[in-house]
């Protein structure tokens, strides 16, 4: 399977998605875990995932001739992982990130199906059956930094994926 691709998929769905209030200007996804610190514009990180591979009915590809196999899925869950640090004092501080939680959701839901993919290491195909079937929330209460001036809003959210190949 090309978690690679699922998870580059992702991210270009993301990265640069503007977000419905202004003052929160654009999305900002990456496939790594580094420290948000107390970064203003909202982040998000795909970043594990859990997976369930499984056949269908025809048999398994020759030896070096994957075109020869049936197909199978994977049914993942990934971990999009968001982030944003907002004045403690701004009057819609605790109204902005749900906002940020919701334009992710909105995105994923209404994704463009059968995506076709390829893996940028190895250069194998898959194609994208299902997206955002399935979304869980994980949405932290929020808890202030170092200095005290600013909240930092966490959220973890699990989202399916099915992902095809043929082998």
């Amino acid at each position: 399977m090309t978690l690679n691709a699922t998870q580059l998929y992702v991210k270009g769905l993301l990265d640069g998605l503007t977000l419905p209030i202004a003052e929160l200007g654009t999305l900002e996804a990456h496939v790594s875990y580094p420290n948000p610190l107390d970064q203003v514009t909202p982040l998000c990180f795909i970043w594990g995932a859990m997976g369930d591979e499984k056949r269908h009915t025809m048999p398994r590809a020759q030896p070096g001739n994957l075109s020869t196999g049936g197909f199978k899925d994977t049914a993942y869950d990934i971990d999009l992982w968001i982030f944003h640090a907002e004045l403690a004092d701004d009057p819609n501080a605790d109204s902005l990130f749900p906002v940020v939680i919701d334009a992710v959701r909105k995105v994923l839901r209404n994704t463009q199906l059968m995506a076709q993919l390829t893996d940028s290491v190895t250069g194998e195909k898959s194609t994208i059956k299902k997206i955002g079937e399935n979304i869980k929330i994980d949405y932290m209460p929020a808890r202030a930094l170092e200095d005290q001036r600013m909240l930092q809003y966490e959220c973890r959210m699990i989202v399916s994926v099915v992902e095809a190949i043929q082998a």
